[in-house]
């Protein structure tokens, strides 16, 4: 008998998206960590007779709780919910609509890896009156179709004890991400030592508009050590970050010039720079380089499942707490300075002591899913049950790099916004084209015959080309051709 099981997620992990729709439908959720926890769930759960699908975010962000929650009943036996730092002010309008439709539903519900974000100062466990109240009336809701709480660690566990939900009701899980039925998790150190020569991928927050003086510290420490060092690698993870890669307009000239937030910065105009829509690219990517480092916890774990020795520089509760209880390497950012060169952080990690313990957690883990009737794929004999074999028969996007790497034209630039505005539309239907039938539907978009239109581009405006007419064409044969082909065949 068939279970139907629907998470919350961007998209099934072996559904293939283009950067481009990718980035216009946000698929991502705003970050592409979000793909990582997503398809730690789609793995676990991927057992003989499950059929698991997407909400694709819609949830999130469609009001309509009855008509919602009827579908669901309909449709699906469970509903598992993946949350990051979902216990946050930013976020509790979407808590709120979640628990509008949880408390609508009749299947059991489950919650996997939810967080609380807080400053690293541990006595300050709670949060403030929003989020509070959010969380106890989503919680609350979610207990009556489930045994217990899945949370990232002892962090948010005691900030939801402050709230009246204790160890009874509340599992510490860690993160989802980490738990891969179908490949092994474990860091190996390749070289001993690493050289100038030696790759080193860099995963950053950079915004760090709380604390400017721990932002110039990151910003002091990449300057001198990682920018512009040629075997450095940068990942970025936000969509801000993915529309400055595909279109040159995601970034602002007033950001500050010493971290990648600015369009100038070396970061973001090196074709070494790359971002990923689909975690198999990310994770297969990582897993040529010698070390990953910095202070976004799913950019290190990328890292992890790529088999790479990786170090987090936690800044927060979000970074700090999951570092500490998967035993990741890590040091506080706090106490980074232009010293720390990547050599002398490689030589600080001890990969057995995630290796070690990954087993007790894993353990946990399972046992957390079991408590609440989700059968798993650890420890059997068809361990994915087809999820590898959807993994290996897809096609994922490729990576992006900077369109714009090298390029100082103003008016190619102001072409390129152009061509952005004329591809939105036709993105975003291939994405909403999957919805779910319950979701609320999709304002009509108009379908446009792009690659004609950007002929007419072209043909209207081929003298405010005239001066930089090698480059706008090579532009267009790296971006245009790629974006038409793959919204057809979409």
């Amino acid at each position: 008998m068939t279970r139907r099981i629907l998470v919350r997620s961007g998209k099934e992990p072996w559904v293939s998206i283009s950067p481009e729709a990718t980035l216009e439908a946000n698929v991502l959720g705003g970050n592409c960590g979000n793909l990582l926890f997503s398809t730690g769930v789609f793995a676990s759960l991927s057992v003989e007779g499950a059929d698991l699908r997407s909400d694709y975010f819609q949830i999130d962000r469609v009001d309509g709780a009855d008509r919602i929650a009827g579908g669901i009943n309909d449709e699906f036996d469970h509903v598992v919910i993946p949350f990051a730092n979902a216990l946050r002010p930013s976020f509790v309008r979407s808590l709120e609509r979640w628990s509008a439709v949880v408390e609508r539903l009749s299947v059991p519900v489950t919650v996997v890896g939810m967080g609380a974000q807080m400053a690293m100062d541990r006595d300050a466990v709670r949060s403030d009156e929003r989020v509070d109240r959010a969380a106890s009336r989503f919680l609350t809701a979610v207990l009556e179709r489930g045994a217990s709480v899945g949370v990232r660690g002892e962090r948010t566990a005691e900030y939801l004890a402050t709230l009246g939900f204790g160890d009874d009701v509340i599992d510490v899980i860690g993160c989802p991400s980490l738990y891969r039925p179908d490949i092994p998790v474990r860091m190996r150190k390749q070289v001993d030592a690493l050289t100038r020569e030696s790759r080193v991928a860099l995963t950053l927050r950079p915004e760090l508009r709380d604390d400017p003086l721990l932002a110039a510290r990151l910003g002091e420490w990449v300057d001198a050590n990682l920018a512009e060092r040629e075997a450095t690698e940068y990942v970025p993870q936000d969509n801000q970050d993915l529309r400055h890669l595909l279109w040159a307009s995601g970034l602002s000239r007033d950001s500050r010039r010493d971290l990648p937030l600015h369009p100038d910065h070396p970061l973001m105009t090196s074709e070494q720079t790359k971002f990923f829509v689909d975690e198999l690219t990310w994770r297969t990517y990582l897993s040529d380089v010698d070390m990953v480092v910095g202070n976004r916890i799913h950019g290190a774990v990328a890292g992890v499942l790529a088999g790479v020795p990786s170090m987090t520089l936690p800044f927060d509760s979000r970074v700090s707490e999951l570092s500490e209880f998967h035993r990741l390497p890590l040091r506080p950012l706090r106490s980074i300075t232009k010293e720390d060169t990547p050599a002398s952080l490689y030589a600080e990690i001890d990969v057995e002591a995630f290796n070690s313990h990954h087993g007790v957690n894993e353990a946990g883990y399972r046992a957390f899913l079991e408590r609440n009737g989700l059968e798993h794929a650890f420890g059997v004999d068809n361990p994915t049950g087809g999820f590898t074999e959807r993994m290996a028969s897809f096609t994922p996007a490729p990576a992006v790099v900077p369109v714009a790497a090298g390029c100082d034209s103003p008016g190619l630039l102001d072409r390129l916004e152009y061509l952005r505005r004329l591809a939105a539309g036709p993105a975003k239907e291939t994405v909403a084209r999957r919805y779910p039938s319950w979701v609320k539907a999709a304002p009509a978009l108009v379908a446009t015959d792009t690659q004609q239109r950007l002929s007419d581009l072209e043909g209207r405006t081929g003298s405010q080309f005239r001066d930089d007419r090698r480059r706008v064409y090579s532009a267009f044969r790296r971006l245009v051709v790629p974006v038409v082909k793959r919204v057809r065949r979409s």
